[in-house]
C-alpha cells in the first residue's frame, strides 16, 4: 500500500520510533524479534511477518562485514507487509549473524536494518541503497556515534530517500501545473449509497478528467458544509461510520494506484482517533494528504507534524478574505495545491465568483507560492471555471454540484464540461 511521500515509487517510512538505539540482544533471532516488533506495533507489518523473516534468516542469512562494522539487513514476504518501512538496530555489542556469502560463517553485526517492504521491485531497490548507505564510512560512523533515535532515522532517511521527499501527490501536480494542464479536484462522498459502486464511481471521475479525489469522511454535524453535503454525509452515517468509510480508501487505492486520494474530513474525526493514529492510519490504506479545514490553532502545529512524519500532504486552506499578514506564511508553506475560497458562506453551487480571489492569486503569487492555487465553494457552471481561470487560478475544487449531478445519473457529461472548461 503506497504511503504519502514517493520517492521512486513510494517514501520508506525510516521514523525515530522504528529506531532501538541501544539493541541488547543476544543473537540474531533475539535481535530480529525486537525489531519485528517495532514494525508490527506501528502497523507495517502483520503479527506473522516476526516469524517470515526468521525463517528467512535460517535459509538465507543476511550478515555482511563493512568497512567500519557488520550489518545484517534481515526481511521476509511482502504478503506480511502492511506498509514500507525500515526498523533500525544499533547493538550495544556485537551480534552474531550468519554470513551471507557463507553460512559456515558468522559476522558480529553492529547495526541491524529490518525491510519490510511490500513491492518486490522496490524492494530491491532499498536492499541495495542500503548496502551503498553501509558501505559508506561517514554514514556508517553517524548511525554508530549517535544513540539519538531521531539523529539514526534521519542519516539512514537520508541515505534511502534523498533526504527530502516529494510526496506522491506533490509530484503529480507539480507535474501537471509545470505542464500547463489545470487541475480539477472533485469531492467524492464516501459511502454514500447514492454513488454506487464506489471503486466504478472512482474510475469514472478519473476517465471524465478529475485529477484529485477529494475523499470526504462523513461526520454527523458538518457545520461548514451546504445543503447537499451534508444530505449526502446523512445518508452515508445511515449505512456506515467515519472509520469505515475511511477504510475503504485502501480498495480505491489498490484499485487505482497512480491516483491521487485526498482525505477531507471535520477535525473531530481526526481528534477521535488521536492525531497521531490517524495520520498513520491514513498513510497506510494509501491516501496522498489530509485537508481538515476546521483544525483549532492549537492543534494546528500537533497536525502538521503528524502528517509530515506520515508523508502526507495538507492543501490549505486560503479563506476569501486573506489577510495580508497571513500571505507570506501562506506562500511559503503551501505544497501541491492550495484551496482557495471562491465565495462567501458554506459549500453549494451559487452564481459568480468574488473578485476577490484575483487579488489572493496575485498577492500569493508575489509571496512566492509554488503550489497549484484551486479555488472552491459554490463552483457549479463551466462560465465561472472560465471565469477563475481568467483571475489567474490554476485549477478548480467542485464539490456540491457533482453529487447532484451523480443523483441526476449526468455525472459523466457534468464533470467532463467542467473539464473542457478548465482545458
Amino acid at each position: 500500500m503506497r504511503s504519502g511521500g514517493t520517492n521512486v515509487s513510494e517514501k520508506i517510512a525510516i521514523k525515530p520510533e522504528l529506531v532501538i538505539p541501544e539493541l541488547v540482544a543476544v543473537d540474531s533471532q533475539d535481535a530480529i524479534r525486537q525489531l519485528g516488533e517495532t514494525l508490527v506495533s506501528a502497523g507495517y507489518a502483520k503479527d506473522s511477518y516476526v516469524d517470515v523473516v526468521l525463517e528467512r534468516e535460517k535459509n538465507y542469512p543476511t550478515g555482511i562485514e563493512f568497512p567500519l562494522c557488520g550489518v545484517a539487513m534481515p526481511h521476509g514476504e511482502p504478503d506480511d507487509v502492511l506498509g514500507a518501512a525500515i526498523a533500525i538496530g544499533r547493538c550495544v555489542s556485537p551480534v552474531p549473524f550468519k554470513r551471507m556469502e557463507d553460512f559456515s560463517q558468522e559476522v558480529g553485526v553492529r547495526l541491524v536494518a529490518m525491510l519490510a517492504v511490500a513491492d518486490p521491485s522496490e524492494h530491491l531497490d532499498v536492499l541495495g541503497k542500503l548496502i551503498a548507505a553501509f558501505s559508506n564510512e561517514e554514514t556508517c560512523a553517524a548511525i554508530l556515534s549517535s544513540d539519538d533515535p531521531a539523529t539514526i532515522a534521519k542519516v539512514v532517511d537520508d541515505a534511502i530517500n534523498g533526504g527530502v521527499t516529494m510526496n506522491h501527490m506533490e509530484q503529480v501536480l507539480s507535474e501537471k501545473k509545470a505542464a500547463g494542464r489545470k487541475i480539477f479536484v472533485g469531492y467524492f462522498s464516501l459511502g454514500d449509497p447514492a454513488m454506487g459502486d464506489q471503486v466504478e464511481r472512482a474510475g469514472e471521475f478519473i476517465a471524465d478528467g478529475v485529477d484529485v479525489l477529494e475523499l470526504g469522511i462523513p461526520y454527523e454535524n458538518p457545520a461548514l458544509d451546504g445543503a447537499v453535503v451534508s444530505a449526502s454525509m446523512a445518508r452515508a452515517l445511515e449505512v456506515t461510520t467515519p472509520a469505515a468509510a475511511m477504510d475503504s480508501i485502501a480498495e480505491l487505492r489498490t484499485a487505482y494506484p497512480d491516483a491521487c486520494l485526498q482525505i477531507m474530513c471535520y477535525y473531530e474525526t481526526i481528534e477521535a482517533m488521536g492525531i497521531e493514529a490517524f495520520c498513520e492510519h491514513a498513510a497506510a490504506i494509501g491516501a496522498d494528504g489530509v485537508l481538515a479545514p476546521n483544525v483549532p490553532d492549537e492543534a494546528k502545529p500537533a497536525l502538521a507534524e503528524a502528517l509530515d512524519r506520515a508523508g502526507l500532504l495538507q492543501p490549505l486552506f486560503v479563506p476569501v478574505d486573506l489577510a495580508d499578514a497571513d500571505v507570506a506564511a501562506l506562500a511559503e508553506a503551501g505544497r501541491g495545491y492550495m484551496f482557495l475560497q471562491a465565495q462567501e458562506g458554506k459549500t453549494g453551487a451559487r452564481d459568480g465568483v468574488s473578485p476577490r480571489v484575483e487579488d489572493n492569486v496575485r498577492r500569493l503569487r508575489e509571496a512566492g507560492a509554488t503550489a497549484a492555487l484551486c479555488a472552491g465553494f459554490g463552483i457549479s457552471k463551466p462560465q465561472q471555471v472560465k471565469d477563475l481561470m481568467a483571475m489567474g487560478a490554476d485549477g478548480i475544487i467542485v464539490g456540491s454540484s457533482i453529487i447532484d449531478a451523480v443523483i441526476a445519473g449526468n455525472s459523466r457529461e457534468y464533470i467532463s464540461s467542467l473539464r473542457a472548461a478548465l482545458d
